[in-house]
């Protein structure tokens, strides 16, 4: 079964990353990889705020597709548009804690996982976050974050 996860709300819940980190998303995206591997499974993972928005190549891999939403559509947005167009919503594991995508999951019959939840399958799979949510098991190059500090920081006001 899939997994659609909600990005920037798990990040909240890993207790390894930082909200203010600028790499919080690619460490994220290693923390899945990782896991989704391990598992055998596939996923989609949804940001918010992507500049340009969509699909982004650099990140995805054939066990995960990372997403992010373009300006004037959220994240959430996204998560719920793919819960109605999934033709197996049964088959679908919603990662969220945001009670208007569970709301919408639950109404479409998808299975629902708390973001606090798999981040503590995560841990206790000791992939992806290691044991006890390791940071040091994260392992992003100077370019790899040189790339999402530059992503990031465009169209921001200086």
């Amino acid at each position: 079964m899939p997994f659609l996860i909600d990005g920037h709300n798990l990040i909240g819940k890993v207790n390894s990353i930082s909200m203010q980190s600028s790499a919080k998303e690619a460490e994220l995206v290693a923390m899945l990889r990782g896991y989704l591997i391990g598992a055998k499974k596939k996923g989609t993972v949804v940001f918010d705020c992507g500049m340009p928005g969509g699909t982004s190549r650099l990140l995805s891999t054939p066990n995960l597709k990372v997403l992010f939403a373009s300006a004037g559509v959220s994240a959430d947005d996204i998560i719920i548009d793919r819960i109605y167009k999934a033709q197996n919503p049964n088959g679908l594991i919603v990662v969220t804690s945001d009670n208007a995508i569970k709301r919408e999951a639950k109404y479409k019959r998808c299975q629902h996982r708390d973001s606090a939840k798999f981040a503590q399958d995560m841990r206790n799979h000791k992939l992806g976050l290691g044991r006890g949510g390791d940071k040091s098991d994260v392992k992003l190059s100077a370019n790899e974050v040189a790339e999402w500090e530059a992503l990031f920081s465009q169209g921001k006001d200086d």
